[in-house]
């Protein structure tokens, strides 16, 4: 099951959730005036990219788990350790930044455009666009 799990977390934010965000975030980016929110806008996009290689890397280590290779306890628990920080802190900043940012800068127009153009996507565990 947390195979499933982390295969879901990685699946799912590169296939709905970050190009949500980037069709957002491109929307967004010519309208920011403030050089210090397009650099928390830029730490958004990083720390996507970080919590991609944390989340393969997890897998990779339950998968060789799974095959029943040794895999030190303590590097396993630092290593989800550091992608469950990351992740709370990443939500947080997405929550006093960005979605802050998107509701008072992005027009309905914005939103719908950018809806319309994902409903293409399906989502990897329930088949639909949600």
């Amino acid at each position: 099951m947390i195979l499933d799990v982390l295969d879901y977390l990685h699946n799912y934010p590169d296939s709905f959730h970050h190009p949500l965000k980037s069709r957002l975030l491109s929307r967004l980016r010519p309208r920011l005036t403030d050089a210090s929110q397009r650099n928390l806008m830029a730490e958004v996009e990083a720390e996507h990219k970080e919590i991609r290689q944390l989340t393969t890397s997890l897998i990779e280590r339950f998968n060789a788990l799974a095959m029943d290779q040794v895999i030190p306890v303590n590097q396993l628990l630092a290593e989800y350790q550091k992608y469950v920080e990351l992740q709370r802190a990443h939500i947080k900043k997405e929550n006093r930044v960005l979605i802050p940012a998107i509701k008072a800068i992005l027009t309905e127009e914005d939103l719908k455009q950018v809806s319309e153009a994902l409903k293409e996507t399906p989502d990897p565990l329930f088949g639909t666009h949600t």
